[in-house]
C-alpha cells in the first residue's frame, strides 16, 4: 500500500513536471519565433496554448517583440489572432512605438491600421518624438497625415523639431517645418531647436532654422 501510494506520487510530479517543461518549450520556441519572423514557428505556439497576449519578464508582449525585430510576417499573425495593440512594456513603449524607432514601416502601416494610438507614453515621448530621433522622415509624413500633434513635448519639453534637430536629421527638419512646425518653442531649459543643433554641432540645421527666424 505505502509503495502504491509512493509510486502515485512519482507519477503524479512526474506528469506536473512534464506540462511544465512542456509549457516551457511552448513559450520558449514561439518567443525565438517571434524574433526570427518563423510564420510557421508561431502559429504551431498559438494552436498548442501559447497565449496571443503573453508578456516577458519585461512585459513585451509578442506582438512588441515582433514590431522591435521587424518581423513583419509575424506581426500579421498576432494581429489576425487579436493581439492589443496598446499594452505598454516595462519602459511605457507600446508596439507602434517600437516598430517606429526601429523604422519598421509595413508593421507601422499594420498597426495604424488596427487603430494603434499615435499618443504618448508615460514620458510624453509619441511615435512623432521616436521617429524625429531616429531619422524617419517617411514616417513622419506618415502620421502628421494621421492626425499627430506636429509640436507636441516630451515631459520636459522637447518636440519633435529639436529631437531631429539634435540628432542631424536634416530631411526631418525639412519635413517638420514644412508642416508648420513652430520652432520657436522652447524646452524645460529653455532651448530652442536651433539651441539643440548647435548643441549637437548640427550647423546646417542651425543655420537653416535661424534663417527662417531672419525671412519670416
Amino acid at each position: 500500500m505505502l509503495l502504491n501510494n509512493i509510486l502515485i506520487k512519482a507519477l503524479i510530479l512526474f506528469l506536473l513536471t512534464a506540462n511544465l517543461v512542456h509549457a516551457g518549450n511552448i513559450v520558449d520556441d514561439t518567443l525565438q519565433a517571434v524574433k526570427l519572423d518563423d510564420a510557421a514557428g508561431v502559429m504551431e505556439g498559438l494552436q498548442l496554448g501559447m497565449e496571443v497576449n503573453f508578456v516577458d519578464d519585461e512585459g513585451n508582449s509578442l506582438l512588441m517583440i515582433a514590431a522591435r525585430e521587424g518581423s513583419t510576417q509575424v506581426s500579421a499573425i498576432l494581429l489576425n489572432y487579436g493581439a492589443k495593440t496598446f499594452l505598454n512594456n516595462a519602459y511605457g513603449d507600446n508596439a507602434l512605438l517600437l516598430a517606429t524607432f526601429a523604422g519598421h514601416e509595413a508593421i507601422v502601416d499594420m498597426l495604424l491600421a488596427k487603430h494603434a494610438s499615435l499618443g504618448a507614453n508615460p514620458h510624453g515621448w509619441t511615435p512623432l518624438h521616436y521617429a524625429a530621433y531616429a531619422g524617419h522622415s517617411h514616417l513622419i509624413t506618415k502620421f502628421i497625415a494621421f492626425g499627430a500633434n506636429i509640436n507636441s513635448a516630451t515631459d520636459n519639453g522637447l518636440t519633435a523639431l529639436m529631437l531631429a534637430s539634435m540628432n542631424g536629421h536634416i530631411e526631418v527638419v525639412r519635413t517638420l517645418l514644412l508642416n508648420k512646425a513652430d520652432k520657436e518653442l522652447r524646452d524645460a531649459n529653455n532651448r530652442t531647436a536651433a539651441d539643440h543643433a548647435l548643441a549637437g554641432n548640427n550647423t546646417i540645421i542651425a543655420h537653416l532654422l535661424q534663417a527662417i527666424a531672419v525671412n519670416k
